[in-house]
């Protein structure tokens, strides 16, 4: 029961910081839920890291103390300011898509449309289970998790400190961190856990990363559908949930489901900024993009383009000075209250981005991972072997890639002519730049054929997305001529 309080603690929180972020749209307590469960755990590592900074132990009840007052202050400013009362959300009872749900139907008007809907949700569940059995029941076997994540949490675990003592041979963790420029989010989680559970088991310590793929597909299934209605988006959910990797991340202690999930989330909500245009979507786009940058390196690449995208969009849409800067600042500003003081703390530091123990050497044009003597400069070699890793072979991701390009040649001029030029902008960005990071820095990422995949589970729910998108505007006109 520890590790269930232990998720449903956090969640609580996020939940309640949802619910004050999106007091404004049509999100329900399910939607909520799944969103507070990746802002919970958020606030809490955060929490973590400044505890650390702050020299206060890594110990239990300081923890939860500071939970609890997070809640506190977070049930506070609901009151005053947001939407929420006592009752209103004991009174929720709809499945609705803009509420939840003590009633529920199956979406789809006729029976066999309902009876297709009754089996993707069957399936759906049946994934879900089998994610939280392997989770539950498998320790920790990933190299990275065991090398990097697991190591860094079992180091602050005993240690009961950050240990920032410059003097200390193990200082933050060397020699114990693998990658000392890698951010902290699933680091603390497993600490949380282990706290909880009052010693580092094996198997439980990431139980955090089953409930990660269950909440990720929460969230796909609302995005889509607020786009393409129910029954679409549930046979889309269901599409994503099968890709083979993505089940994989979901069973083990590694940062890239969480990325995945916050950078998903970071693009989602400047999405329906580009369709509604409502400043408060922009927060909350800069905050998952925050969090994805706590979780993963990578996360910067998102944020980067995400910034370039508002600036396309913000200049296409020919919107007044004052009007424009006031949008970057919701976008920017959140952004760094999030990620801010690990990017600074990173800077000061010198941990930098590398592979190596110190962190900071990003040697161009030679992957530090490569064997001795192998020469450096631009590797093409790259190219081929990741396109076909990524568009092609079909092992980690289904059918979800190679769907996505024969729309995207049969739906041209409707992705171009509309607002889902952006999501393929966004696409083509992230893609781009980490094609650039392979010829320059990780040609292992590619030739070994590990990174490459993981780096594309960042943006294969994007793609999935911006399908769905593309095929909706078809199933449009279709309609639109028929009629």
């Amino acid at each position: 029961m520890n590790i269930f309080f232990a998720l449903i603690i956090p969640t609580f929180a996020g939940f309640l910081l949802t619910s004050l972020l999106l007091k404004k749209e049509d999100s329900g307590i399910v939607e909520k839920l799944a969103l507070g469960y990746g802002l919970g755990l958020g606030m809490l590592s955060m929490q973590i890291f400044f505890m650390g900074l702050l020299a206060i132990g890594f110990r239990f009840l300081p923890m939860l103390a500071g939970q609890l007052i997070i809640i506190a202050l977070l049930i506070y400013l609901n009151l005053r300011y947001g939407r929420m009362s006592c009752v209103s959300v004991i009174s929720s009872t709809s499945f609705a898509p803009g509420s939840c749900a003590c009633s529920f139907s199956l979406p789809g008007g006729s029976k066999a449309a309902k009876l297709v809907a009754g089996l993707a949700l069957i399936w759906i569940i049946l994934k879900c289970l089998f994610v939280l059995y392997e989770d539950f029941t498998r320790p920790l076997f990933a190299v990275d998790t065991w090398s990097n994540w697991a190591a860094g949490a079992k180091f602050f675990y005993y240690e009961g400190s950050m240990l920032l003592d410059p003097e200390s041979e193990h200082y933050f963790g060397r020699d114990y961190r693998l990658f000392m420029g890698h951010p902290l989010h699933t680091v603390f989680l497993q600490l949380w856990q282990a706290l909880w559970l009052g010693s580092f088991h094996e198997v439980l310590v990431k139980s955090w990363s089953a409930f990660y793929f269950i909440a990720f597909l929460i969230v796909f299934y609302f995005t889509v559908k607020r786009e393409s209605g129910s029954f679409r988006a549930l046979l889309w959910t269901l599409f994503v949930s099968t890709a083979p990797l993505l089940v994989y991340h979901g069973t083990e202690g590694l940062a890239d489901l969480p990325l995945t999930y916050y950078s998903f989330l970071s693009v989602a909500f400047m999405w329906r900024y580009i369709k509604t245009e409502r400043g408060g979507l922009l927060i909350v786009s800069g905050v998952f993009a925050g969090m994805a940058v706590f979780t993963k390196n990578e996360g910067l690449l998102v944020f980067t383009t995400l910034l370039f995208t508002l600036v396309v969009f913000t200049l296409v849409r020919g919107r007044a000075k004052s009007e424009k800067a006031y949008a970057f600042v919701r976008f920017i500003l959140p952004f760094v209250i999030v990620a801010g003081p690990w990017l600074l703390f990173k800077f000061l530091g010198d941990f930098g981005f590398g592979h190596s123990g110190a962190g900071s050497e990003m040697a161009w044009l030679s992957d530090p991972t490569y064997a001795e003597g192998t020469r450096t400069g631009l590797h093409i070699e790259v190219i081929p072997i990741g396109l076909w890793e990524i568009f092609v072979d079909k092992a980690n991701f289904n059918l979800t890639i190679p769907f996505w390009l024969v729309l995207s040649v049969i739906g041209l001029r409707e992705w171009i002519s509309s607002e889902i030029k952006y999501l393929y902008l966004i696409i083509i960005m992230i893609v781009g730049a980490f094609f650039f990071i392979y010829l320059t820095l990780e040609v292992t990422a590619v030739t070994e054929a590990t990174g490459i995949h993981r780096n594309a589970l960042l943006y294969l729910p994007i793609i999935a997305f911006a399908s769905a998108m593309v095929l909706e505007k078809l199933l449009s006109n279709v309609g639109d001529k028929s009629s």
